[in-house]
């Protein structure tokens, strides 16, 4: 038998003593009785009935059960055994062209439909794994639950990678590190990706590690479709044009073949004969039973005994009925899982709400504020943390709460600490973003200028030649107006109401039309940020790429 919870067991010291002495106590009215006279006693104390004498046993054997419930005793086995074809070890490419929706909802998402039904389908005995994009990193080591995998899965997006680029050579290098770092069992390889340049093949080929089986699966269409950029804010362009990727499956499928992987439909299921001769694995598994939760039933009783009321009657039963069933493992961690914990998982699953009532770690909290779109409280929480990367997560906090100056501040704090590249590229990406509306600003000022003195211009009064008088009122003959005169004489005035009203109606549609334009740039510059972590997990990538950066091989998608 082992212990689920063994630190709970050191409350028996503290209840161990107190129990003593409530038997003492119990005990102690049978030597008054022996003491006294029957007759006495019972007029001066009472009768003591069996029930009471039975109570002070029944209190202190309570807290016990209940400790060791709350200890979790457990059953232990290892010698289970499990027959499998051995691990899956899978490869998924999480470049930019896996955002794609040629294929509903997305690439990405297909791909990781397929990864959970290949690691639930009961033919591998783990599963483990690999993204890449720029660089690789584990996403998830070799597990049996289907659901933490999933969970982590959710999470995945193209752009919470460190750098864009395709190097599927840096995943299959990292595979085979984690492959040479145990003695595992049989190896099965699935590589899920949109393309395999020509000039990979070579490297990819060098990186491979040995395994019993190699299977791939083409993503994209031949069609193909445009980039959308996260929070709906358009698709990806390069140079002023819009990015479209295809997948050419047919050199795709060549390509994989040529380095060993025999190709398989998405959405598929494993099939032993394409996983080589089956082997039998004799995998030992650890499999723990807790019984604590089979100690409620007695307990409840218990509580019956020792107080008879109707209310206590009532919450023993509930307990029996809510607990004292088959275990729930996800309830159990639940009850044993701390606030920030809770919130973690909170901002696994995309819930900020949720992780900002539950978070007591202020850096759980500023995260919860910035995904909730709480951009000013979380650029406080980040600047109240003062550490290099709560700053860095400053600076973007106040970038989206459109205080561009600030958000440079903050950046120049966190660099002054240590060094970020992350920090300098939004930096420098911002900098220039207000030298360029700087420099706009003065052209239209110049501009705004320019055509007040040109209006002014307008406005002096012609040539004195024009003001003249006609050889007629000369000669003190006075010319009779015509009705053309009489009818033109108020027309510039009238005519420059217009134009006046009709400038007007311009300069407001100008500033209309600048204001839209200058949010559309502020948004294409947030949209370059290098932003916190989403999820914990971009965190986890950009640490990682700090510990060992990779040169981009200067493909984005």
């Amino acid at each position: 038998m082992i212990w689920l919870r063994p630190y709970l067991l050191l409350l028996l010291l503290l209840w161990l003593p107190l129990a003593y002495r409530l038997i003492r106590s119990g005990a102690a009215h049978s030597a008054w009785q022996k003491l006294i006279d029957p007759t006495l006693y019972a007029a001066l104390a009472g009768q003591v009935s069996a029930r009471q004498r039975m109570g002070s046993w029944l209190l202190p054997v309570l807290g016990v059960l209940i400790i060791i419930a709350l200890a979790g005793p457990a059953l232990r086995t290892d010698s289970a055994q499990s027959i499998n074809q051995g691990d899956l070890y899978v490869v998924l490419d999480n470049s930019l062209s896996m955002a794609g929706t040629d294929l509903l909802p997305d690439r990405l998402t297909r791909a990781k439909r397929m990864i959970a039904d290949w690691a639930g389908s009961g033919l591998f005995d783990k599963t483990s794994v690999i993204v890449y994009s720029a660089s690789a990193h584990l996403l998830t080591p070799l597990t049996r639950d289907v659901a933490t995998l999933s969970t982590q899965l959710a999470s995945l997006t193209p752009f919470l990678m460190p750098e864009f680029g395709n190097n599927a050579e840096q995943a299959f290098s990292l595979l085979q590190q984690q492959l040479a770092a145990t003695d595992q069992p049989p190896a099965h390889i699935l590589w899920l990706t949109d393309d395999i340049a020509e000039a990979k093949v070579a490297a990819v080929r060098k990186a491979l590690p040995a395994a019993q089986s190699f299977t791939a699966v083409a993503l994209g269409t031949q069609a193909g479709s445009p980039i959308p950029l996260p929070n709906e804010q358009g698709y990806l362009s390069d140079n002023g044009k819009l990015v479209v990727v295809s997948t050419d499956t047919a050199a795709l499928v060549a390509r994989a073949s040529a380095l060993g992987f025999r190709t398989v439909a998405l959405g598929s299921q494993p099939n032993v004969l394409l996983l080589g001769e089956r082997s039998v694995n004799n995998a030992s598994q650890v499999a723990v039973t807790d019984l604590g939760y089979w100690l409620l039933l007695p307990i409840a009783l218990l509580l019956v005994l020792v107080n008879r009321q109707p209310g206590l009657s009532i919450a023993g039963g509930l307990v029996v009925v809510l607990l004292s069933s088959a275990p729930n493992q996800a309830l159990a961690l639940d009850l044993f899982q701390n606030r920030d914990q809770r919130a973690y998982q909170a901002l696994i699953q995309q819930s900020p709400e949720l992780a900002l009532q539950l978070a007591r770690d202020p850096a759980l909290s500023a995260q919860a504020q910035f995904q909730g779109g709480q951009f000013e409280p979380a650029a406080q929480a980040f600047s109240d943390l003062d550490t290099p990367e709560a700053l860095f997560n400053a600076g973007n906090a106040l970038a989206h709460a459109g205080k561009l100056p600030e958000a440079i501040a903050a950046y120049q704090q966190s660099l002054k600490r240590a060094a970020n590249p992350a920090a300098e590229k939004n930096k420098a990406l911002i900098e220039a973003f207000l030298e360029q509306q700087q420099e706009q600003q003065d052209q239209d000022s110049q501009s705004q200028n320019q055509e007040q003195q040109d209006d002014s211009e307008q406005d002096q009064p012609g040539d004195q030649s024009e003001e003249q008088p006609s050889d007629s009122e000369q000669d003190g003959t006075p010319s009779e107006p015509s009705e053309e005169s009489d009818a033109a004489e108020p027309q510039p005035a009238q005519e420059r109401a217009e134009a006046e009203a009709g400038e007007q109606n311009s300069v407001e549609d100008e500033k209309s039309a600048e204001e839209l334009r200058a949010d559309q740039a502020v948004q294409a510059i947030l949209n370059q940020l290098q932003a916190p972590a989403g999820s914990l997990l971009q965190q986890k990538f950009r640490y990682q790429f700090q510990q060992n950066p990779t040169e981009t091989d200067g493909t984005l998608w």
